[in-house]
């Protein structure tokens, strides 16, 4: 198996079997309140062509409380990224 196929089926350590400088190292980068560790994926969801128009969504996670929301970006610019974190974050 080669080195990349590794990477994708290789199953991540639970944290118990981490050595203790990756605990720490979690540990210290862990939250401490709402709004403090924000993940913002992008997805196309269609892609556009010649006769069609690409679809693309923002899912935007909080890590300290779980709250998760998708939304439906009408255009792909910064624009509109700032504008649904702005409504995620109130």
């Amino acid at each position: 198996m080669c080195e990349r196929a590794k990477c994708f089926f290789t199953p991540a350590r639970a944290y118990a079997n981490q050595s203790e400088a990756r605990r720490e190292a979690q540990e210290a980068e862990a939250p401490t309140e709402p709004l403090d560790l924000v993940v913002l994926d992008i997805k196309i969801v269609t892609k556009g062509g010649k006769s069609r128009d690409q679809e693309v969504s923002l899912n935007v996670l909080d890590v300290f409380t779980g709250a998760t929301l998708s939304y439906t970006l009408p255009r792909h610019d910064s624009t509109s990224i700032r504008r649904c974190l702005v409504h995620f974050a109130g």
